[in-house]
């Protein structure tokens, strides 16, 4: 297989910190343009980041964007989003000093178009 992190995650012994988006702008532009599928494809990325990359390790952390955008992250769009009073550099270093309130995961668990970044 591929060295794909979907494929590499469960065997990395340190600590990780993955933002992911819920609706991956780069794919869905590919997809569709309905929002209806749009959600869909949005559940079944948290689904598949909780199982297997939160879900793989106790030392892998990650945050859950509902917004539209690719992993080149707009660094303004990023910085200006806060999860339970965390913003993206915050919870790093939370997750990297085990000083987290928020378990392995933040999520923003908005629909498609979230109000909050699209």
């Amino acid at each position: 297989e591929c060295l794909y992190a979907v494929n590499i995650a469960p065997f990395i012994e340190v600590k990780m910190f993955a933002p992911q988006s819920q609706y991956d702008s780069n794919q869905i532009a590919h997809i569709t343009n309905d929002p209806v599928l749009i959600n869909s494809y949005g559940q079944n990325v948290t689904h598949w980041f909780l199982q297997n990359y939160i879900g793989s390790a106790k030392q892998h952390y990650g945050w859950l964007v509902s917004c539209y955008q690719h992993c080149n992250f707009n660094v303004s769009t990023w910085d200006n989003i806060t999860i339970d009073n965390y913003d993206i550099s915050q919870a790093q270093i939370a997750a990297w000093f085990d000083n987290s309130t928020f378990g392995n995961l933040l999520y923003q668990n908005h629909t498609y178009p979230c109000a909050a970044c699209c």
